[in-house]
């Protein structure tokens, strides 16, 4: 409280001060005003839009982020809507890191049994839209900061012959953020996240609706957060501190960046729709006085002869037309070329920046390849990629291995498989080949020389080397029964 009222002082001092100083010099008031603002603690959450920090402090990643985080969320998802960049490279993020989805392979030693929890796997992650929560996984954890994942048993999906496992994707502002307290069994609520005595994520405390659909009334005034528990609910986050259990927008160190120059664009575009419109000046280029009388009292020259006045000018000028202009008139046109000779640097500083923040190179954040060579768009390619591998890898240690371990205990209890303790590794999906037939020689190479082996090879391009196999032999049998290919002799035996 006290810090809250010394805060009001600092800005009604402030402001008194600005006030006196703006009725004789208004850039000096702008100038002191800018030189008491203080930064907020996140730049994205910020809602007096500075950029300079004044005074940094060494406070905990939740204590920064707990004030910020809900202005923060608003400005990058308002970004993420508004600005075309933005939304493309949302696009393509989800796109590079999901792509076709994440599969399992299932690692028992009956294959059978591996195909058929492989087959009941697809079925349920088809009816659940598994593939598409991903990618909006993977862009709330950029414009919001993560994501939970909540699981709850179905009756519809058990109706439908699946594993009855219901997933949904709660919003980080289900959270009850404000919620802090110590419990009688020894667990700690830190921002509505319960942890037991060893410091272990126990349960969440969720509202049940989107707070957002309270209209502006005060929090818990309608909806109280309830306990779940953390077995079946899943916080997919990815913290930059130690200190951090609170979520933050990944695009909060750019999002200030495109603001800035959203408007600068903003006011480019108005400029040179005023500069495209034909405005022209008429002048008067007479040095004679054209009405009343002189400054020696005499009437002026053409005063008696009403017939020698210059008549009105026209107000518009046809097309095509030829206008004589009055005596003593002039037309000048208006000329203000825009944009700006300085508009393409900064517009190319600022995407660049972005785009360095945002994990992808200039050419494909802006789709500008102009002067891109061939072999910096390769390096970048390569740098994007391994970013993408790395959210996968997140994907997959965060939310799909525990989600499969209770999908496998549903699967057990309802009699779709016969064991709950399924091993399993996941198919990320890969990349085409840059240039095809020099990196298939390399891969050749590389294998022949025991450093790579057919396997990673094979998943480096999202593909699974058994199913390759399976489906090279199925395709041999084909031609053979079409007979577009012979069948083979081994030892005086025939061999499809």
């Amino acid at each position: 409280m006290r810090d809250v009222q010394r805060s009001k002082m600092y800005d009604g001092v402030t402001d008194a001060v600005c006030y006196v100083l703006a009725i004789k010099d208004p850039r000096a008031a702008m100038q002191y005003r800018e030189s008491r603002e203080q930064q907020y603690l996140y730049a994205a959450g910020s809602r007096k839009k500075k950029l300079h920090t004044m005074r940094p402090n060494n406070k905990s990643a939740d204590e920064l982020i707990k004030k910020d985080m809900t202005n923060a969320r608003a400005e990058c998802r308002q970004m993420v809507r508004n600005n075309p960049n933005l939304a493309g490279a949302m696009r393509e993020m989800g796109n590079n890191v999901v792509f076709k989805g994440i599969l399992p392979q299932v690692q028992l030693k009956d294959e059978a049994e591996n195909t058929a929890i492989e087959h009941l796997y697809n079925r349920w992650s088809r009816q659940v839209k598994l593939r598409r929560k991903l990618k909006q996984t993977v862009t709330h954890i950029w414009q919001d900061g993560g994501i939970f994942w909540h699981f709850a048993p179905s009756k519809t999906l058990h109706e439908r012959g699946v594993v009855p496992l219901n997933l949904e994707l709660l919003e980080v502002d289900h959270l009850d953020h404000m919620l802090n307290a110590e419990l009688d069994n020894g667990n700690i609520i830190k921002h509505g996240i319960e942890y037991n005595p060893e410091g272990f994520v126990v349960a969440y405390w969720l509202f049940e609706k989107h707070p957002g659909s309270t209209h502006g009334l005060v929090r818990g005034s309608i909806y109280k957060s309830k306990r779940v528990d953390a077995k079946y609910c899943i916080l997919v986050a990815d913290p930059d501190r130690a200190s951090q259990s609170l979520p933050i927008p990944r695009l909060a160190s750019v999002v200030c960046i495109l603001r800035d120059f959203e408007q600068y664009q903003n006011f480019e575009r108005l400029a040179a729709r005023l500069a495209a419109a034909f405005s022209v000046i008429v002048k008067d280029t007479s040095t004679q006085y054209q009405g009343g009388n002189g400054l020696n009292g005499s009437a002026s020259a053409d005063t008696g002869n009403p017939q020698s006045r210059i008549p009105a000018t026209e107000a518009f000028i046809n097309p095509g037309s030829i206008t004589e202009l009055p005596a003593g008139k002039d037309i000048q046109t208006i000329s203000n070329p825009r944009p700006s000779n300085t508009y393409s640097d900064y517009s190319r500083n600022n995407m660049q920046a972005t785009s360095t923040g945002v994990g992808q190179s200039y050419e494909t954040f802006t789709n500008d390849f102009t002067a891109a060579s061939y072999s910096s768009v390769r390096q970048a390619i390569s740098k994007e990629r391994r970013g993408y591998m790395e959210q996968q890898q997140s994907l997959i240690e965060d939310a799909l291995d525990p989600a499969f371990e209770i999908w496998c205990v549903f699967a057990f209890l309802f009699g779709f498989i016969g064991t709950e303790t399924v091993p399993v590794s996941w198919q990320t999906p890969g990349w085409e080949y840059i240039n095809p037939l020099q990196d298939a020689n390399a891969t050749k190479v590389q294998i022949e020389m025991g450093i790579e082996n057919p396997f990673d090879a094979a998943a480096a391009r999202g593909r699974n080397l058994d199913d390759n196999i399976k489906k090279t032999a199925r395709a041999k049998r084909l031609r053979i029964s079409a007979g577009l290919e012979g069948k083979e002799q081994n030892n005086g035996t025939e061999t499809a």
